[in-house]
């Protein structure tokens, strides 16, 4: 079995009206997970 650890990528600042898993990701952080999941494709994983 393998075991892959994938990052989150960067969201907006916390804030204590928002909790951290609904932040919304950066546009960096969007661009950064999608050449993450590309990368992955290509090695044949799929999630």
């Amino acid at each position: 079995m393998k075991l892959y650890l994938i990052r989150r990528g960067f969201a907006q600042e916390g804030t204590n009206d928002i909790k951290d898993a609904e932040r919304s990701l950066t546009k960096e952080g969007r661009q950064k997970t999608e050449k993450v999941a590309e990368r992955l494709l290509n090695l044949g994983l799929n999630f």
